[in-house]
């Protein structure tokens, strides 16, 4: 019980400090340490959240008096140590649902894959605004590198103004994410550049097991297929250089 109160309590103080530092400087300290940037989360990270939660709530009815009454105890114990592998198994569970649902993605084309995923809703609204829907959802075959809704957020504001108010330098933009041709991530990783459907290339590295274009933006997940293409997710939104 004595170890269960520990646990617990230094989750709730790693919860704490973690909200603090996304409240206060948009940190997220539990996806640093899985190697993710703000506002991404995978299965680890879900895990952790969840423990915390149920941790703050036992925590809650400890204070309260609940878990020291000697009857009550072993029931709360108990509660507690199920509601622990809840997480865990809902986890496993959104893993294993996971396989079969890349064969249905497949049959949609690179917009309708991007929607249905849920995390490039502004990529989607400013590749209508730029009228490159079409060009995206046709038959040729095309690699998207995709900026994510957190990706975007990192943009200033500015100077997502003056693409919105230029038509052409959005183009330009997007088209910059864009390479012809189905290229997988095994092929990505052995090129130092690739020529973009905006004219210039982009630079490609990899250190340390990660792969970086123009230095800074890293992407952090590959091979998402399509019926007329791949997308591979980044963290940050490319801007081409100065023509």
């Amino acid at each position: 019980m004595k170890k269960l109160n520990v646990l617990t309590a230094a989750l709730v103080v790693i919860g704490g400090l973690n909200w603090g530092l996304v409240a206060i400087a948009e940190f997220d300290l539990v996806a640093w340490v899985f190697g993710l940037d703000f506002g991404e989360t995978n299965a680890a990270t879900r895990i952790v959240y969840g423990l915390v939660g149920v941790s703050a709530v036992y925590q809650a009815a400890r204070l309260a008096g609940v878990a020291r009454h000697p009857r009550h105890a072993p029931l709360v114990t108990s509660i507690v140590i199920a509601a622990l592998l809840v997480p865990a198994g809902l986890a496993v569970a959104a893993t294993d649902s996971a396989a079969p649902a890349k064969q249905s993605t497949s049959q949609r084309d690179l917009v309708q894959t991007a929607v249905a995923a849920g995390d490039f809703k502004t990529l989607v609204s400013l590749v209508k605004r730029a009228g490159l829907a079409k060009s995206l959802s046709g038959e040729r075959k095309l690699t998207v590198f995709a900026p994510t809704d957190a990706a975007f957020k990192k943009v200033p504001k500015a100077t997502l103004s003056k693409l919105l108010a230029d038509r052409a330098a959005l183009r330009r933009v997007l088209l910059y994410h864009v390479v012809a041709g189905n290229v997988k991530a095994s092929k990505v990783v052995k090129l130092s550049s690739a020529k973009t459907l905006a004219g210039p290339k982009v630079t490609i590295a990899v250190r340390n097991g990660r792969v970086y274009l123009d230095k800074t933006t890293r992407v952090v997940k590959t091979d998402v297929a399509a019926s007329n293409g791949t997308i591979h997710v980044i963290n940050r939104v490319l801007i081409p250089p100065s023509s």
